[in-house]
């Protein structure tokens, strides 16, 4: 997904259209409440583990960060800042609904090129989750429909008010059809060029013990 994100023509900041990000979110959330289903969960992610092979399958990568779901927290901080759930900043396990906000990120990001919380160091977010410091995507793209945005909107809720789990996620990717814009068109769109990503906050993973 990254490589998509800088390899149009804007830039990294640039949003996929709609019918991409569905279609790889669909599938990232499928595969997500699969390993969900295992007990483990993945704890990073985000555009840069989220690949599309040639064949058009997209799969989750890098599990180097993975755990069981409700592993000690204070022992094993682990994931990309600006994708962590607020509750992480507090010290909770991650689990399934903490992807659930990552996710949702994901998809604030694909269609912004930006952050729903965004900081230059860990304590900056960790105040700015803690104050509610958030952008709502319907202020920074009042253009999208409002089927998606209450998606998105539900995914990066806090604890209470969220998906309870990445399959309940999936489905309501499934009920939202989206634009009438097919998903080889939209592909088609897109600069054939690819672009090496550079490590930062964005995407840099973070890994304490």
């Amino acid at each position: 997904l990254d490589d998509f994100m800088r390899a149009q023509e804007g830039g990294y900041t640039t949003p996929l259209p709609i019918p991409i990000v569905l279609h790889f979110l669909r599938s990232a959330a499928a595969g997500l409440a699969t390993l969900h289903a295992h007990a483990l969960v993945h704890r990073d992610i985000k555009a840069q583990n989220v690949m599309r092979e040639t064949g058009g399958r997209v799969v989750l990568m890098d599990f180097g960060t993975g755990r069981p779901s409700g592993h000690d927290a204070a022992a094993d901080f682990a994931g990309t800042p600006l994708y962590l759930a607020p509750e992480i900043f507090m010290g909770s396990a991650a689990n399934e609904r903490t992807e659930v906000y990552s996710v949702g990120v994901l998809l604030y990001h694909l269609v912004t090129g930006g952050f729903p919380v965004s900081g230059a160091s860990l304590e900056e977010l960790q105040e700015r989750h803690a104050i509610g410091a958030d952008v709502r995507l319907r202020d920074a793209r009042a253009d999208l429909p409002t089927a998606f945005v209450s998606v998105v909107d539900r995914a990066l809720a806090r604890e209470d008010h969220r998906y309870t789990s990445a399959g309940g996620l999936e489905f309501a990717c499934k009920e939202f059809r989206g634009p009438r814009q097919s998903r080889s068109e939209a592909y088609r769109r897109l600069p054939a060029e690819r672009f090496a990503g550079e490590g930062d906050v964005r995407t840099a993973s973070l890994r304490i013990v």
